[in-house]
C-alpha cells in the first residue's frame, strides 16, 4: 500500500522504485493552470455555455469562480457564475435564460 508524502523536497529526490507517491501542496498553482488552461480552450459563443466546472464544496466553487473572474479580466465578454444547491431552481433557470454564462461553476451542496 502506497504512503503519501507532501513534501516539496521530497518530489525532487523521489526515485521510481519508491513506493511513496507524491501529492500537491498548497500555493504552487494548481487552480491558476486549470483556469488559464481552461480559458484558452473556450470559445465564448453569445448565449451557450463553453465550460462546466463541478466541485464538491461551496467554497472551492466560491474559489474557482473567483479565480475565473481575476484571470478573465481583460477578456471582457466572458460570464462566469456560481451555481450551489439551496438556491431555488427557478433562479438558476432565469440565469441560464436571461445572462447565460460561459462558464458555469457549480457544486451540488
Amino acid at each position: 500500500m502506497p504512503i503519501f508524502h507532501s513534501s516539496r523536497t521530497y518530489l525532487a529526490r523521489r526515485r521510481l522504485t519508491s513506493p511513496y507517491l507524491p501529492l500537491p501542496v498548497a500555493g504552487m498553482g494548481k487552480t491558476a493552470v486549470f483556469v488559464l488552461s481552461s480559458l484558452h480552450q473556450l470559445e465564448a459563443k453569445e448565449d451557450s455555455v463553453g465550460a462546466l466546472v463541478l466541485c464538491h464544496t461551496r467554497e472551492l466553487a466560491y474559489q474557482i469562480c473567483n479565480e475565473f473572474e481575476r484571470f478573465s479580466r481583460y477578456l471582457p465578454d466572458i460570464k462566469t457564475k456560481v451555481f450551489y444547491g439551496g438556491v431555488p431552481v427557478a433562479e438558476h433557470k432565469r440565469i441560464l435564460k436571461s445572462e447565460c454564462p460561459h462558464i458555469i461553476v457549480g457544486t451540488p451542496g
